[in-house]
């Protein structure tokens, strides 16, 4: 199954898989393996991960990334960045003919999302915020929330002492973080560009459901697979 939102029919004739105009990305479907191939080349859209180190912000990378959009996750607390490939033909189980390599469009193997998680945002919000929208007007933001203060804290000292970092660094907690970032998001008027959502409390399938509406993705029924709990504790 091919799903696209394109104006126009791309032309496969020799394609085995059957194609459906249908919302904004590709999905192809063959045998055991579904693969979200995104194709709208009118579009582009920046996702920003915003949320505090340990509210879940590998998880929210890694699901993206399981939604075919390609990324990086920096992280403060380890000083690391890690960069997310997008989804590559080459991983499909299925028996493509050169009609598909020799694809006359661009959009086939690249998703117009990308993501940037960044859990250092909390030094300079207001900033942050003005200067991603400047870039770019379609961008969106989603900031993963840990309501237990206590098991958050908890976290960020045991991820601390793993790295022997005896100073604590300087961070909002998630409740004063969480009202900060709503109240400045009402009062720029750029509410319909942030999503709360905490991965911690929320259901595998609300999770997937609430990004994919958020992204304006038709996706949240195939994915069959949990939301990646990566490192949560």
């Amino acid at each position: 199954l091919l799903r696209s939102n394109c104006g126009s029919r791309p032309k496969f004739p020799n394609l085995k898989c059957k194609m459906q105009i249908k919302h904004n990305q590709f999905w192809l479907q063959y045998t055991r393996k579904t693969i979200p191939i995104c194709f709208q080349p009118h579009s582009h859209i920046n996702i920003y991960g915003i949320g505090l180190p340990r509210t879940g912000t590998n998880s929210l990378a890694s699901g993206l990334s399981q939604l075919g959009i390609s990324g990086e996750n920096y992280c403060v607390l380890h000083n690391h960045k890690q960069i997310w490939d997008e989804p590559q033909i080459s991983e499909i189980d299925a028996t493509l003919d050169n009609t598909w390599k020799d694809a006359d469009f661009e959009g086939v193997k690249s998703c117009n999302y990308r993501f940037f998680v960044q859990n250092d945002t909390y030094r300079d919000l207001e900033g942050f915020v003005s200067a991603k929208l400047s870039e770019c007007t379609a961008t969106k933001f989603i900031l993963t929330h840990r309501a237990n203060l206590e098991l958050w804290t908890q976290s960020v000292r045991k991820t601390q002492s793993k790295l022997n970092q005896e100073k604590r660094m300087q961070m909002p907690d998630p409740i004063s973080y969480q009202k900060q970032v709503a109240e400045h998001f009402q009062a720029a008027g750029i509410l319909d560009k942030l999503l709360i959502i905490d991965l911690f409390q929320h259901p595998s399938e609300s999770v997937w459901l609430d990004i994919c509406r958020f992204l304006g993705m038709d996706t949240a029924g195939q994915m069959t697979e949990a939301f990646p709990h990566v490192n949560l504790q």
